[in-house]
């Protein structure tokens, strides 16, 4: 398998319009520099050193608001992640500039070569850091839906019908703030069995909800006899926390 074949291959980890969007600039970069590689023995080279030198630039402005982004996440391990991926992309776009330099001054074979795995760990290290920064984005949504848990477990606890106004409150601002950001990744995906099931997923997630609501009120107001005259209270929070696992495993 050659390069572009490599590329291609692991350009389908790709599963956002948005990480395509970032990608595919520096995709081309490299594809270009990659056919200008392809020239018969003797003949001359072209300028390679200042579209190298125009990646590195792309990529030095990438690998900055791909940290920013993930220095503002609370996940050591992202943020350990992306240390790791830039620590790879980087260096590599350092060496495609000195490979393509050496390439203008003494085009050998073993220079040729070498421009062309540096090429590649280019685009590879590029896939990475955009794969981490992606994760960020789940992590987000993951984290959101943690909220909803932690506030749907305030709501079960509430003994009277003003706790349960403002628990409900909380628990609804964290479900519309969650929807927003399910729903932005959902525009965005590219695969579409994954985007069907994060919307089945949700919808499952918001048809527990009136009943949620109408349930808990019941258990409020008969809370001395809450079998008799609300078997059902607990069996509506329990769905709609597993409507919830559901929608993280889909992410």
């Amino acid at each position: 398998m050659d390069y572009e074949e490599q590329d291609r291959s692991f350009s389908t980890l790709v599963e956002t319009q948005t990480l395509d969007d970032i990608l595919s600039p520096i995709a081309d970069k490299v594809s270009t520099l990659l056919r200008l590689l392809n020239v018969r023995d003797g003949v001359p080279f072209p300028d390679l050193f200042t579209p190298a030198r125009k990646l590195d630039v792309a990529v030095k402005e990438m690998v900055e608001i791909a940290k920013s982004v993930i220095d503002e996440s609370p996940s050591e391990e992202l943020q350990a992640n992306m240390s790791m991926a830039c620590n790879q992309l980087l260096p590599a776009a350092q060496e495609l500039m000195e490979a393509a330099r050496q390439l203008g001054r003494r085009p050998t074979p073993d220079a040729q070569s070498w421009l062309g795995s540096a090429a590649h760990g280019v685009f590879e290290g590029t896939l990475k850091v955009l794969l981490v920064w992606d994760d960020g984005e789940v992590y987000k949504i993951v984290s959101a839906c943690y909220d909803v848990l932690d506030k749907l477990a305030l709501v079960q606890g509430v003994k009277s019908m003003r706790s349960l106004a403002v628990c409900f409150r909380g628990f609804s601002e964290a479900v519309t703030s969650l929807f927003h950001l399910v729903e932005t990744r959902r525009r965005v995906l590219t695969v579409p069995q994954k985007k069907n099931n994060i919307q089945v997923a949700w919808k499952n997630f918001q048809a527990t909800i009136p009943k949620l609501s109408l349930t808990m009120q019941s258990f409020v107001k008969n809370q001395d006899n809450i079998e008799v005259k609300c078997p059902h209270c607990a069996a509506y929070a329990f769905p709609h926390s597993q409507s919830s696992q559901q929608l993280v495993h889909y992410l």
